[in-house]
C-alpha cells in the first residue's frame, strides 16, 4: 500500500537533496538579493549624474565605471556613496572624504557628505 501510495513521488532524499544543497541555494538566493540592491543603486547613481552632468545614461554609467576604476573603490560602493550624499545621509568621516573626491571628479560640487554625528 505504502508503495502505491509512494509511487509517481520522489522525496528529498531520492532527489538527492541535502541540508548542504539547502544551503548553496540560501546563499546564491541571498546573493541574487544584494545584486538587485545593488542594481537599484547604481540605477540611481546614474540618475543623479545624468541629471546634474545633462548627459545620457550610458555616459554617465561611463563616468561611474571610470570613477571606480580611478578610485579602486567596487562600482556598487561608490553608488551607494553618491545616493546618500544626494539624499543627504551622513557618511561617516572617511567615507565623507571619498564622497568629496568623487563628486570633485565628476564636477558635481552640489553634493556634499555630511560628516556622521558623533554617538
Amino acid at each position: 500500500m505504502w508503495a502505491a501510495a509512494r509511487q509517481g513521488r520522489e522525496t528529498a532524499v531520492d532527489r538527492g537533496e541535502t541540508a548542504a544543497d539547502n544551503l548553496r541555494l540560501h546563499e546564491e538566493l541571498e546573493g541574487l538579493h544584494r545584486a538587485l540592491g545593488g542594481r537599484a543603486a547604481i540605477e540611481q547613481a546614474k540618475g543623479i549624474v545624468a541629471l546634474v552632468l545633462r548627459c545620457s545614461p550610458e555616459e554617465a554609467f561611463q563616468n561611474l565605471v571610470r570613477l571606480s576604476q580611478r578610485s579602486n573603490v567596487r562600482l556598487r560602493r561608490i553608488a551607494e556613496l553618491l545616493v546618500g550624499a544626494a539624499a543627504g545621509e551622513p557618511a561617516a568621516p572617511a567615507e565623507a572624504e571619498l564622497v568629496c573626491r568623487l563628486c570633485a571628479e565628476l564636477g558635481v560640487p552640489d553634493l556634499p557628505p555630511r560628516p556622521a554625528r558623533p554617538a
